[in-house]
């Protein structure tokens, strides 16, 4: 009976090793999650921090290149601009010496006809 008592008391001291164990090894695995898990939250803020970064880059890059294109947008309409206006003023002028030499040609007629009356 003893032998037996002594036995048992083998048997859930071999038990409770072994629950120790497990509940240790419980612990660091665990432990080891939690760790892995915090370096996954870690590098995904930091791919996050990165991403965003290039975002801000890009997105400046973007408007850059809309004000240049506005810019020469606004140049190549002065330019037009200045140009309409020289062709106006030339035509103007063209128009101004067309009806000045209608007048002259008007001018000869009237005399011609007053020297074939004379």
């Amino acid at each position: 009976q003893q032998l037996e008592s002594r036995m048992e008391t083998m048997k859930l001291e071999v038990v409770q090793e072994r629950v120790k164990k497990e509940s240790e090894s419980t612990k660091v695995q665990a432990e080891n999650n939690a760790r892995l898990k915090q370096e996954y939250e870690n590098e995904m803020k930091r791919h996050m921090k990165k991403m965003e970064l290039r975002l801000k880059s890009e997105e400046m890059r973007q408007k850059d290149r809309e004000k240049e294109l506005r810019e020469q947008m606004a140049q190549q309409s002065k330019k037009l601009n200045t140009e309409m206006d020289r062709l106006r003023k030339e035509k103007v002028e063209a128009e101004s010496r067309l009806k000045d030499a209608a007048n002259v040609s008007d001018l000869e007629k009237i005399q011609n006809e007053q020297k074939i009356a004379e």
